[in-house]
């Protein structure tokens, strides 16, 4: 049986809950800057640092069962820590939080800080749902990007002015990610229902076959009877998910989606693991008659 899951203790090490110091700065080409109007105005391509107001603690730890967007798994959640002291703002930085409850939604602007790659500043891309064409790179959603900026609308679950954070929901950040801004979200100026995107982008999946990196249309997630006892236990020790049928709901979510690679959908049948908050999840994929897919989860252990 091929297997992707030996190696999630040396690829996939926990980030820390608390990250310690400034990171680098994240330096982009702007008009405006900090040394004001007459300064930008000299030299508009002159470089310019975003702050970051705080970082995020996530369900998800590494990269492996991270979703691609937030919305694919409603049922994961997370936290906005946002930078004590004044870091950031000339007084409590709570206080930048006030009004906020009052929203159901929220934009989170971050920093894709633990992605790595040598083709960062290429122009053009391949989308899985383009089968091997190239594609410019503002025209997707790949993290492949210059700036290495990411958006993500997510669900307001809590906020606390006194302890300077904001509770989510359907996320797809890592531990750790710094964020760089939060937005209200406001149906009237952000939601157009009449917009309209490519037809390759509702190409459906069936179309490109299971070799192409997107997910199968018909994933049936199932648990073993064992799985879901030792779900039950861990859930009790979580610090992020309120209990089991969250933290269920959240596994069967990402597995639906089938997040293996390009490379491991060649298998007919694998086991695959991810991290979620404290638990360790095992499944096997198997392929069914057409194109349709089981993932059939096994052991969901307390992480070490």
């Amino acid at each position: 049986m091929a297997r992707c899951l030996s190696g999630l203790t040396q690829r996939c090490q926990r980030l820390p809950r608390a990250v310690r110091g400034r990171p680098r700065p994240l330096v982009a080409r702007s008009s405006t800057s900090r040394g004001g109007a007459e300064a930008s105005s000299k030299d508009p391509t002159a470089p310019c640092s975003v702050e970051h107001v705080g970082y995020f603690r996530s369900c998800f730890s590494c990269r492996n069962g991270c979703p691609r967007q937030g919305s694919l798994a409603p049922n994961s959640v997370g936290v906005v820590e946002l930078r004590q002291g004044h870091e950031v703002f000339e007084a409590p930085a709570g206080l930048s939080l006030t009004g906020l409850e009052g929203f159901s939604h929220a934009w989170l602007l971050w920093h894709f800080s633990e992605y790595q790659s040598r083709k960062m500043r290429s122009p053009r891309v391949r989308p899985p749902r383009l089968g091997g064409e190239s594609l410019g790179v503002f025209a997707c959603r790949s993290p492949k990007r210059p700036s290495r900026i990411g958006m993500t609308a997510c669900r307001i679950e809590g906020v606390s002015e006194e302890g300077a954070w904001l509770r989510v929901s359907g996320v797809d950040l890592l531990d750790g990610t710094p964020i760089l801004d939060i937005k209200p979200y406001v149906p009237r100026y952000d939601s157009f229902p009449g917009a309209t995107v490519p037809a390759w982008m509702d190409r459906p999946s069936e179309a490109l076959g299971h070799r192409s990196g997107v997910a199968a249309a018909d994933v049936e997630v199932r648990f073993e009877p064992r799985a879901l006892e030792e779900l039950e236990s861990v859930s009790r020790r979580s610090g992020l998910f309120r209990d089991s049928a969250a933290m269920e709901g959240t596994i069967a979510e990402v597995l639906s989606q089938d997040p293996r690679s390009r490379t491991s959908k060649k298998h007919d049948k694998q086991e695959y693991g991810f991290r979620l908050d404290n638990a360790r999840v095992t499944c096997v994929f198997r392929r069914m008659s057409g194109d349709g897919l089981e993932a059939l989860v096994t052991r969901v252990e307390a992480a070490e």
